[in-house]
């Protein structure tokens, strides 16, 4: 089995926190967070309107050792994104 590695990572020029979780090289889940949504994406769902499953190798992002998360931030980060596009889906219906 791959090894899995989290990250988190903002850009400067972005207003969005991006959480990834990678399977070896191959991202599998990631979520983008930002002032007014959170967006979930994984291999099994990996559009969603403009956004799109990271699909570039680990090894092509220039990561710092701050980049580096624990799988239980990450799974608190995808619960929250679970939780908020649940009540989001509960107030239009």
């Amino acid at each position: 089995m791959k090894e899995k590695r989290f990250i988190r990572k903002q850009w400067s020029e972005e207003d969005i926190c991006f959480y990834l979780c990678f399977e070896g090289e191959e991202a599998i889940k990631q979520i983008e967070a930002s002032s007014d949504n959170i967006t979930l994406l994984s291999k099994e769902h990996p559009t969603n309107g403009d956004h799109f499953l990271f699909d570039q190798k680990l090894s092509d992002l220039e990561l710092e050792p701050a980049d580096f998360i624990t799988e239980g931030i990450f799974q608190e980060m995808w619960d929250r994104g679970l939780n908020y596009l649940e009540g989001r889906y509960e107030k239009n219906r």
